[in-house]
């Protein structure tokens, strides 16, 4: 502890500690952080960030350097990573056919109790497609940052401490500057909504060096508008400052929708 009761977290120590016991340890040192009072619903972001922002770096470097110390062992290294991403897309895909085959309900289902205008049509198949994409668009916002989490210069809190951060999916050690960053992680450029921009600004920053970032660079045009102390990337540029290679990752994303495509369609059929 250090002034006024403030607790002092050490990287090494919270390693050492289990998962559970690691989120007691942030959330109780977080209550101990001052916050401007004008925040509102966001002090606890704040002040959960504040405490994080004291030893991540220190987290994230003894990572980096377990890695580096393995060589051509390193999770980095492009055949390494490929085998690394296979490993959690495979966990996803199994996860996504589950849902998948729990999703589909009878034509008398649908009737007896529509969900919307193709379960009151007893189209069996729109439903089906619709409610599905409808799922895995809302499941594939937390793969992402669970592939980001695959390099030892990110920091997934959710994974490594059971902690959400409202606004910040992963805690990055820029590769380059090597400042700490906190990250707001979506799928495209246009995944989040004009309107939703305010809100998400406000979230970020809270926080050094925010990121709002787009993990595949597919559209040109962006839907989030940014405040100019945000610096808003996608595609590679998100990839390369977390040290891995866009290609692996765009290849290996690929390859596992086109299996979910292919055993929604044998679904779909049956």
């Amino acid at each position: 502890r250090s002034g006024l009761g403030k607790i002092m977290l050490n990287a090494e120590e919270i390693r050492l500690l289990s998962k559970s016991d690691r989120k007691k340890v942030i959330l109780e040192a977080a209550k101990h952080q001052t916050a401007p009072t004008t925040l509102g619903e966001l002090e606890t972001p704040y002040k959960i960030g504040k405490t994080l922002a004291e030893f991540a770096g220190d987290y994230i470097d003894f990572s980096i350097e377990v890695d580096q110390a393995k060589g051509r062992n390193s999770v980095l290294v492009p055949q390494n990573l490929k085998h690394a991403l296979e490993s959690r897309m495979r966990e996803y895909l199994q996860l996504a056919l589950d849902k998948v085959v729990t999703d589909k309900r009878t034509i008398n289902e649908m009737m007896q109790d529509p969900k919307n205008a193709y379960e009151l049509a007893g189209a069996k198949e729109l439903a089906f497609a619709n409610k599905v994409t409808r799922n895995l668009s809302t499941t594939m916002g937390n793969l992402w940052e669970k592939l980001a989490d695959i390099s030892p210069y990110a920091l997934n809190p959710d994974m490594e401490f059971g902690i959400k951060i409202r606004g910040i999916d992963i805690i990055c050690r820029n590769i380059e500057t090597h400042k700490i960053e906190f990250t707001q992680l979506k799928t495209t450029k246009n995944t989040l909504s004009g309107s939703q921009s305010g809100r998400v600004n406000s979230e970020l920053l809270l926080h050094t060096n925010p990121v709002f970032a787009a993990a595949f660079d597919v559209d040109r045009t962006w839907t989030y508008k940014n405040d100019p102390n945000i610096l808003r990337i996608s595609g590679k540029d998100f990839w390369d400052r977390i040290g891995m290679e866009y290609d692996t990752v765009y290849d290996t994303v690929i390859h596992t929708i086109k299996q979910l495509e292919d055993q929604f369609v044998r679904a779909i059929s049956k």
